[in-house]
């Protein structure tokens, strides 16, 4: 629905079926056979309206069957005959406000300017007031004139939507229109699914598998949306949401067949070089016995104030980035060389990490900073 006023006259619009003006005296009603707009009723009299081969009102007759107004047009849409009184007319006796006119658009008789849904078209000029928004044709050079009108040939063509040549590129607007609506949805997907996965991180009763997947569903949402093929697409397709289901399903079925540390192989063989901000943002790593952290962290020759400080005291989060970070590299040396120890660096403080790989699983026995 939707209002307008023109001269102090306000009009509630109800699609381009029903016009109300305040008065059931003016109130009028449309009639269509198909998308063909054939008959008027003003009030309680009933008017046809019959058209010429562009859809322009050209002859309104009563009920019986008598002319009662006719009008003919120039080729660009300016008025070359006029007998009568167009009973689409807001003001019929003054002759002015909106009218039904050519290919049948309204006219804005004060503006002398016709509105086809989407922009202005100025008769005299023949030209559009506002440049097309889309590019309907890319393949016709025609379509890059942003303001022409009809190809240029209005004895031939109509393009009642502002943007697309009716029956010729029609298929472009409903590809650009429909894209709209589809892209909304998949932000919409996407938006929807991150709060509540922020509802998730936010909850304190929450267990620990509940929110390394609501982050990891973060992580992957802020991914997949920034590599959407589609983006690059007039048509918007939620195809980083059926990826990141994909992904968020073989996550949980990974966490819950070997914890954290399948989890974290899981996401590194099916995420590549992307897994490490997802994995970080996650926390993941080895739950580890507060015994063990506290004789990593609590020893004062192994110096990890610092180690410490850069992860807010939470010696389990600075426990997990090393552990990640010597697991990233654990394959490189000998089980003779981790048990001695290697360095490694996290921002920006160097460690030696001494360790052990059983079966596979990266196990730390202590670090320190030399």
């Amino acid at each position: 629905m939707v209002k307008g006023t023109i001269g102090g006259t306000t009009t509630t619009y109800i699609g381009n079926y029903f016009e109300w003006t305040g008065s059931t005296g003016t109130m009028k009603r449309y009639y269509y056979a198909g998308s063909t707009r054939v008959a008027m009723r003003k009030g309680s009299t009933l008017y046809y309206l019959l058209g010429d081969q562009l859809g322009s009102l050209a002859i309104t007759a009563t009920s019986t069957g008598t002319k009662s107004a006719e009008t003919r047009y120039y080729p660009w849409g300016t008025k070359r005959y006029n007998y009568g009184t167009n009973q689409t007319s807001f003001h019929p006796s003054l002759r002015s406000g909106q009218d039904l006119r050519f290919t049948g658009q309204r006219l804005e008789d004060y503006i002398k300017l016709y509105w086809y849904d989407s922009r202005w078209y100025d008769t005299y000029l023949n030209r559009w007031i506002q440049p097309d928004s889309i590019i309907p044709d890319s393949y016709n050079s025609q379509s890059y004139d942003r303001y022409q009108y009809a190809y240029s040939n209005p004895v031939r063509y109509t393009d009642s939507s502002g943007h697309c040549i009716d029956g010729i590129t029609t298929w472009a607007c409903i590809v650009f229109f429909g894209g709209l609506l589809l892209k909304a949805i998949d932000y919409g997907w996407t938006a929807y699914d991150a709060y509540q996965s922020g509802k998730v991180l936010a909850d304190p009763d929450a267990s620990r598998e509940d929110k390394l997947l609501a982050g990891l569903n973060i992580g992957l949402a802020a991914l997949f949306e920034a590599a959407e093929p589609d983006d690059l697409l007039p048509v918007g397709l939620p195809l980083d949401d059926a990826a990141r289901w994909a992904v968020m399903k073989g996550a949980k079925e990974a966490f819950e067949e070997g914890g954290e540390e399948a989890l974290e192989k899981f996401l590194r063989d099916n995420l590549g070089d992307y897994a490490d901000d997802d994995i970080e943002k996650m926390d993941l790593g080895q739950v580890v016995d507060p015994n063990h952290l506290d004789h990593i962290f609590n020893n004062p020759k192994h110096h990890l104030d610092n180690l410490i400080e850069a992860f807010d005291g939470n010696q389990q989060s600075a426990y997990n980035a090393v552990w990640r970070e010597f697991s990233k590299v654990a394959d490189n040396y000998t089980a003779v060389e981790l048990t001695k120890g290697i360095q490694i660096t996290i921002n920006g403080i160097t460690l030696t990490v001494r360790g052990v790989v059983v079966e596979g699983v990266v196990k730390i026995g202590t670090f320190f900073i030399p």
